[in-house]
């Protein structure tokens, strides 16, 4: 990654000129960064995150253009030349590639699906501790996987 990743919870610093609409759909934050591969092509994602998936689908309709080509990635994704577009849940990515080549669909599917595996193992886990919490266990008989 180039530098470190940029966060805000201002819809105006993930969009100045559609903030106001990013609020509409419920707008809870956003982080870019900028990821090189080791032959130099860069990779710039910005995520947006939305208080639930209507948000995040919201957006992804107000951000989707007409001569976009339909794509395999996420919920629903699309893609016009070196841009691709996507949301996954509540959250909604715009992927900007340096140089597009056969297989940066393929990457992107790959960080969705890390991603989701990621989310679901942690999510798995906070259910296990809230259980463990309010059935009054004491955290030391609490096991992870």
């Amino acid at each position: 990654m180039q530098g470190a990743a940029q966060t805000s919870s201002d819809a105006a610093a993930a969009d100045p000129t559609n903030a106001e609409t990013l609020k509409e759909y419920r707008f809870i934050d956003f982080a870019s960064a900028t990821y090189t591969q080791d032959d130099g092509r860069t990779l710039k994602i910005r995520a947006a995150r939305f208080a639930d998936a209507s948000g995040a689908f919201g957006a992804y309709l107000f951000y989707l253009q007409p001569n976009m080509n339909k794509e395999a990635i996420g919920d629903q994704g699309v893609s016009l030349g070196d841009r691709v577009l996507f949301y996954r849940g509540h959250v909604l990515v715009d992927a900007k590639f340096s140089a597009q080549t056969p297989t940066s669909a393929a990457e992107l599917r790959e960080l969705v699906r890390l991603r989701t595996r990621y989310v679901d193992e942690h999510s798995d886990r906070m259910r296990q501790l809230h259980r463990a919490v309010d059935l009054g266990f004491p955290s030391s008989r609490v096991t992870f996987g």
